[in-house]
């Protein structure tokens, strides 16, 4: 649950501090213990996963963490002093806005606020020398109803956060979130919608390039996977073209996982896509699937 904010714990969010990535539980390869409802036959050819691969990665490449803040943001602009009753500390790029409410309460344009939030900004010095740009938003239990029907609902945790060092730059975010909110606020955005939930997190360096994926989400169904891994996951460029390496593993809908495993010690840039742990055979993702991404997220 978000910190009950004292100056000393402001001032500590404030001076942002690079995070480790977050670690799945489930090891890789995976832990068949599955439920009742798992197949004894997997649901996914090794090519049926070379073409998912891309554009499970590109989903949580993609998490916009802007559209998250924003509805969050925009439902805020209810307050008022008396309800939730948001204390504000520091200033300019440097503030921290919290709120905490044991009962719930409407505000003077008939909003109501439950459950609590804090939302952070930053931008200064950082370690070695460097600069920290970003945000931090959490909320717990939270409800936000207005009058026309509009609402935000469930518990979030997002940090997003860009440092700069010299001529380095290096790129993180994390997320955690299972939440709700009409579909104007959603704005066709898969968390909002409820349609995505889970923990992710995202690492680029720009020096390299390099992209770090870890984390695990429930996907909506998409392309037959309703939840994916990233287990120490990273794509960057190989002699081969992009390449993969570490673990990414597919569920479907019985609740089998299947593990596409990408060995840097390989020649090529395929992995191997395994059951139950027998190799399905290698999973050879189209260059020009993956090359777009690592463009983007590594300028």
């Amino acid at each position: 649950m978000p910190t009950r904010l004292s100056p000393a714990v402001a001032a500590l969010l404030v001076v942002a501090c690079h995070r480790e990535p977050i670690e799945p539980e489930r090891p890789a390869p995976s832990d068949y213990g599955s439920p009742a409802t798992a197949t004894a036959s997997p649901s996914f050819t090794a090519e049926d996963a070379a073409a998912i691969v891309p554009t499970i990665l590109e989903r949580m490449a993609h998490s916009d963490r802007l559209a998250l803040r924003d509805a969050y943001l925009a439902l805020m602009a209810h307050a008022d002093a008396s309800c939730p009753g948001v204390t504000v500390e520091g200033s300019g790029a440097n503030q921290v806005n919290a709120w905490f409410i044991e009962e719930p309460c409407t505000s003077a344009d008939g909003t109501w606020f439950s459950g609590e939030g804090y939302y952070v900004t930053f931008d200064g010095p950082g370690e070695d020398g460097g600069t920290e740009q970003g945000f931090e938003l959490s909320y717990e239990l939270l409800d936000i109803t207005t009058h026309d029907g509009a609402f935000l609902r469930g518990s979030l945790s997002l940090y997003d956060a860009t440092y700069l060092y010299g001529d380095e730059r290096f790129d993180y975010f994390e997320l955690s979130a299972e939440t709700t909110a009409d579909p104007t606020t959603a704005a066709g955005d898969p968390w909002l919608l409820g349609l995505t939930r889970g923990t992710v997190s995202l690492e680029a360096d720009h020096t390299t390039p390099e992209i770090g994926f870890f984390g695990q989400f429930v996907t909506g169904a998409q392309d037959g996977v309703v939840a994916a891994q990233a287990s120490e996951l990273w794509l960057g460029q190989g002699a081969c073209g992009p390449r993969l390496r570490g673990t990414l593993s597919l569920r479907d809908a019985a609740g089998s996982w299947h593990d596409a495993i990408y060995d840097p010690a390989r020649s090529d840039c395929c992995g191997d896509l395994t059951f139950g742990g027998a190799s399905l055979g290698s999973v050879c993702s189209a260059a020009d699937a993956l090359a777009p991404l690592l463009a983007e997220e590594t300028p």
